[in-house]
């Protein structure tokens, strides 16, 4: 493996497939969901909300990032818990939704800064020559 810069083409086909396998596709049970019911539970993006923050905080760079999605996991397992009791829990879908939305967008522009811009491989194993 040689030290020379990564060409632009490659770094932003290395972003866009992090972007793709890494925050869009664990997103997929929720789409289809969507797709078979024409609705998504209010469990199932609680639940959502809680992996995907644990699962996308575990693969930042930034403790700090981690710590919050740490924190975000961990709430909505708790809502988890509350809504699979039958309870009501005011707002637990709107705020899943934004959870989600800005795990998202944060580790996209982080991934965008890592593969865009410093030039760092998405799985340099796949890529080794």
């Amino acid at each position: 493996m040689t030290n020379e810069p990564v060409p632009l083409s490659i770094r932003l086909q290395d972003y866009l497939v992090c972007v793709l396998l890494h925050l869009m596709f664990p997103l997929l049970p929720l789409g289809l969901e969507y797709w078979i019911t024409q609705n998504v539970a209010e469990t199932s993006l609680t639940l959502m909300a809680s992996v995907y923050a644990i699962s996308i905080g575990l693969s930042s760079s930034s403790p700090l990032l981690f710590a919050i999605s740490l924190t975000i996991s961990f709430i909505f397992s708790f809502a988890f818990g509350i809504i699979s009791a039958e309870k009501s829990l005011p707002l637990a879908t709107e705020l899943a939704i934004t959870s989600i939305m800005a795990i998202f967008l944060i580790h996209a522009i982080e991934r965008y800064k890592l593969h865009i811009v410093k030039g760092k491989r998405f799985w340099v194993w796949f890529n080794e020559e």
